[in-house]
């Protein structure tokens, strides 16, 4: 669990500090991070944690709606059940 947590943790720094590209991937990759460690930390019931990266991951979902043919909105909603 601690190496899986750690690979979130990467992924979304990596997101979060490389500068975006012009299709959007690394907001998008985030966004699908978020969704995923969402239900990571619901399963260990750390959910004042996921309540944040869910926050995010939901807002920038919403404000994208049609990236990934709402897949990317599909994902943070699953998420948001989830919690």
């Amino acid at each position: 669990m601690a190496g899986a947590e750690e690979a979130y943790n990467a992924a979304l720094e990596c997101c979060s500090n490389e500068p975006e590209d012009d299709k959007n991937n690394l907001g998008i990759q985030g966004c699908i991070v978020r969704s995923s460690f969402v239900h990571f930390l619901c399963s260990q019931k750390r959910l004042g944690e996921a309540q944040s990266h869910l926050t995010e991951c939901e807002t920038y979902a919403k404000n994208n709606k049609d990236f990934e043919e709402g897949e990317l909105l599909q994902a943070a909603l699953e998420a948001g059940i989830h919690f």
